[in-house]
This record gives C-alpha cells, structure tokens and sequence, in this order.
C-alpha cells in the first residue's frame, strides 16, 4: 500500500486560481485610494486655508488701525508674480479664464503655498504669509485666495476618476461630501 504525503499537482494549480481572484478583488478596490487621498487632504488643506484668511480678515476689521491685508497676505499675484507667472496664467491653473475671473482682477488675490525652494524670490514672502497667517500643515499644493470674492482655489485641481477636476473650495467639498457619502 502506497502512502503519498504530499501535493498534487490540481490541487496547486487551484491555490494558485485563487490567489490570482484574491489578488485581482484586491487590486480593484484599492486603485481609488490614492485619488480620493488627494481629495481629502486638498479639501482638508483648503479648509485650513480658508479659516485662516477669515480669521486675518476678521482682526483686519476688529483693529484697522494696527493690522492691514498686506501684513497678513503681503503682495497679490498681479504685484507679487509666484514663480514668474501672470495673474492670467495662475487663473488658468485655477480652471478659470482670464484674472479678470478674480475679484478687482486680482488686486485682492493671493498665492499660498508652503516655502521650501530658498532660492525662489518669492520666498520670503511666502513664509512670511504662512507664517503670519498661522498655517502650518501645508503639503506641497499650491493654492490661489481670491478675498474679494471669497473663493479658494486649489491650483491645478484635484479629481476623482468619475468627475472633472475641481478647483474651488466649494468644489472640492462637494466630491469630498460625496466620497465620505459613498464610504458610510
């Protein structure tokens, strides 16, 4: 009498189908992570954004005497020109069409983004507005504040795989709302 301790081959060929279904279950639910990650830390890094200039603005109001917008935000895009670009071309990257998209065409608009190349020229007074403004948790988004028409943009958008890209705050919440919706 034969004792045969061991695998056959059907038997190997089958636990090798079902890793291979595992796998492939595994791979398709995980491939919107990463989108909906940028998602939530755009939105996230928006609405820190977005409380800070109100809160500047707000002690703006409280003490006009002592505090202006320039000590909080310093130059606009229109005087300041981030990375060598046009106000135009920052309201391009921010799905709108010209700067005249921007409240007083950009007179009250700001570029907001962590400083991390010392050599840029703006850098200065980038840290300067992230230093005064109290944010701390930036990534490395860029994002445009539009004051006077409060509206708060993420610049080259963010987008899950079954919309278009969003751009504002307003934006950016809704595909948040509907991705947080989607996970309850």
């Amino acid at each position: 009498m034969k004792n045969n301790k061991g695998i056959t081959i059907i038997m190997l060929v089958i636990t090798i189908i079902i890793i291979l279904i595992l796998t492939s279950f595994a791979v398709f639910y995980s491939t919107n992570i990463a989108p909906e990650a940028k998602i939530a830390a755009a939105f996230s890094s928006l609405k820190e954004i977005k409380s800070a200039c109100q809160r500047a603005q707000n002690e703006v109001e409280l003490f006009p005497d002592q505090l202006d917008e320039y000590y909080f935000f310093g130059k606009n895009i229109v005087d300041e020109k981030p990375e060598g670009k046009t106000a135009d071309e920052w309201a391009v990257r921010c799905g709108l069409t010209s700067k005249a998209d921007f409240g007083l065409s950009g007179d009250r608009t700001y570029y907001i983004c962590a400083p991390t190349n010392k050599n840029d020229p703006n850098y200065s007074n980038m840290k300067r507005r992230t230093e005064k403004l109290e944010l701390s948790n930036l990534n490395s988004m860029e994002f445009i504040v539009d004051l006077e028409k409060d509206k708060y943009y993420i610049v080259d958008g963010v987008r899950r795989d079954i919309h278009k890209e969003a751009y504002e705050y307003t934006d950016v919440e809704l595909l948040y709302s509907m991705l947080t919706a989607t996970k309850n």
